[in-house]
């Protein structure tokens, strides 16, 4: 199945405001990030961010520099047409969250509500923690909210896992320090009870140490390659899709090998391309412009 393409049909299929998971605002969330914050100018990234609203009420607080990524550039698309002109102040990212290549030690916090739960492959899991010790800088705040003990067994037709504070942190390891954690009762668009967990944690090591921590962790080795992979670059199979280059008036687009260049507005897109193809672009790593 590719994922991608089951992500944008949920996303045209419906308006936002039916997905099971759509809140007006995350206010859990935004509360933890403030707080945390305690308004001093922070780089969040919100990992399956789509349409949240979180995006514009940390906008509304202007100390906090945004990145929202989702697989589905289709949603995102969403978020950046709600927004309007205040679109151009936020890093907009399109790709899978355990192939994806971020830059080093980029972000103060890293906040994902139900992605992580997703997850069902151990390398996948893998991947993904390996993606956070090298993006959060040490020192920096993790916030992960899956779906809690007793909550569903599936969404949006796909199976997820279901965790406890404890098993959450287990996922991550010894390098995060388990600062809190607590729970939330959401209400989907349907009337349905799906009980979260949030886990906030302090990673204390470098990127590199813990990633090793992860490694030595694993024992799958699919899981240490990801991993591996994630850090390294070295996945010549994943398809990154590309990003848009400058555009001032939000509303660029072009093609790369058939794949849609998601628009980006007053952000510079650097790829580097696949060397087993040149019509791949591996990654799409940002700076601001303007």
């Amino acid at each position: 199945m590719n994922m991608r393409t089951y992500w944008d049909h949920v996303y045209t299929s419906r308006s936002v405001q039916e997905v099971s998971w759509y809140q007006p605002h995350a206010e859990q969330s935004l509360a933890l990030i403030k707080r945390i914050a305690a308004g001093r100018p922070s780089r969040v990234i919100d990992v399956g961010g789509g349409a949240s609203t979180l995006v514009d009420d940390l906008l509304e607080q202007e100390s906090f520099d945004v990145s929202v990524l989702d697989l589905s550039a289709a949603v995102l698309s969403v978020a950046r047409n709600r927004l309007g002109a205040q679109a151009c102040r936020v890093q907009w990212l399109a790709g899978d969250i355990t192939q994806l290549e971020l830059p080093a030690q980029a972000y103060d916090l890293w906040h994902d509500r139900a992605v992580f739960h997703f997850l069902t492959k151990p390398a996948q899991r893998a991947a993904y923690v390996a993606q956070v010790c090298h993006a959060v800088r040490p020192g920096g705040h993790v916030i992960v909210a899956t779906f809690a003990s007793d909550g569903p067994t599936r969404c949006s037709g796909l199976p997820v896992l279901r965790y406890s504070p404890d098993k959450l942190h287990d996922e991550f390891g010894g390098a995060f320090e388990l600062i809190e954690s607590m729970e939330e009762t959401h209400r989907t668009p349907g009337g349905v009870i799906q009980p979260f967990v949030y886990c906030h944690c302090v990673m204390h090591e470098d990127g590199q140490d813990c990633a090793a921590g992860v490694a030595a962790q694993s024992h799958n080795a699919a899981s240490l390659y990801a991993a591996i992979d994630v850090l390294t670059g070295n996945n010549n199979e994943a398809y990154y899709p590309a990003l848009g280059a400058r555009s001032t008036s939000c509303a660029c687009s072009d093609a790369i090998g058939g794949q849609e260049i998601l628009p980006v507005c007053a952000w510079q897109a650097h790829t580097s391309l696949d060397s087993a193809t040149s019509m791949r672009p591996k990654s799409a790593i940002f700076s601001r412009t303007s």
